[in-house]
């Protein structure tokens, strides 16, 4: 209804990581709908967040150390980057481009990942790779 207040997500059960982030595609910047995140702990069941049409995906992870994260994205290379410092959102149109003729499959292998213990959310990019 109009004026209703959304509510707020719940919060993350304690002993886990709120893990939420966008995916983008690395050539034009755009978000990547429909793009599977997938997180893996070894001996566990992968976790796979979708994204929306925005982009954005949202899950929580158990806190250990020995997560990775990949991604399978419709149109785009299997596996991904995950967005690094400066992210490849700041970066000039030459500069993405050049990371994408030097891409080779190793680059999208899936990524270790971990965050502090103390910390409940997590922000975590991902770039595809048309």
């Amino acid at each position: 209804p109009p004026g209703a207040r959304r509510a707020a997500p719940p919060a993350p059960t304690k002993n886990a990581w709120r893990v939420n982030g966008t995916v983008y595609d690395l050539a034009t910047l755009q978000p990547v709908a429909d793009a599977e995140v997938i997180f893996e702990l070894d001996g566990q069941q992968p976790v796979v967040a979708r994204t929306g049409a925005a982009g954005a995906y949202e899950v929580d992870l158990v806190k250990a150390a020995g997560w990775t994260v990949s991604l399978k994205a419709p149109e785009h290379r299997p596996g991904g980057l995950v967005d690094v410092d400066p992210p490849y959102r700041v970066r000039d149109r030459e500069e993405r481009q050049a990371v994408l003729e030097h891409l080779v499959s190793a680059d999208l292998t899936p990524a270790v990942i971990g965050w502090s213990r103390e910390s409940s959310r997590v922000k975590l990019d991902l770039v595809a790779a048309p």
